[in-house]
């Protein structure tokens, strides 16, 4: 079983991850003014942990509510928000 916990490396990675991210969104957007980032970050961030956890999970629905710390029926509420199905 896999320990919970979060070293500050494992955070500060995900945060420079992030900031690199932003960094080519706004050179793709050659100078003009983005909006409403916050929200654009924080959707993107959800869809992404959302993959890597039902991928890491094999696709257990149980398990992976329970790695992202919220219930069954949020967390079915957010992959049919996302879009994300099983595979197969």
């Amino acid at each position: 079983m896999r320990t919970r916990c979060k070293t500050q490396a494992a955070v500060g990675h995900i945060a420079e991850a992030v900031a690199y991210s932003l960094d080519l969104y706004e050179q793709a957007l050659h100078g003009i003014e983005p909006t409403d980032v916050h929200a654009m970050v924080l959707e993107e961030a959800e869809r992404a942990a959302l993959q890597w956890t039902m991928m890491m999970v094999g696709h257990n629905q149980s398990r992976a509510a329970e790695w992202l710390g919220v219930a069954r029926p949020t967390l079915r509420a957010k992959l049919d928000l996302h879009g994300i199905r099983a595979p197969g």
